[in-house]
């Protein structure tokens, strides 16, 4: 046998060899990949849910600030009124 043809085989041999490890690595991870792609969809999902909620807190955030810093200019005004 030509041994160009030999070389050639043993590398056929080897590569089929290093695919078939391979697809027995990806059979025993495909559950934790499986979990962990639930786990990526659920999150995707509780982002959707909580981007209103947020929103609702930044517009209170902005009426709190807005409700103490009337609170203090009235606080001023009247201590201003009161030293007078």
């Amino acid at each position: 046998m030509d041994p160009r043809l030999k070389q050639i085989e043993e590398e056929t041999r080897l590569l089929k060899d290093t695919m078939d490890t391979f697809h027995d690595i990806v059979l025993d991870q495909a559950p934790t990949l499986n979990s962990i792609e639930d786990m990526i969809a659920a999150s995707k999902q509780q982002v959707v849910q909580a981007a209103p909620m947020i929103e609702e807190a930044r517009s209170y955030s902005s009426y709190m600030y807005y409700a103490f810093g009337v609170m203090a200019s009235i606080g001023t005004t009247v201590t201003l009124l009161l030293l007078l």
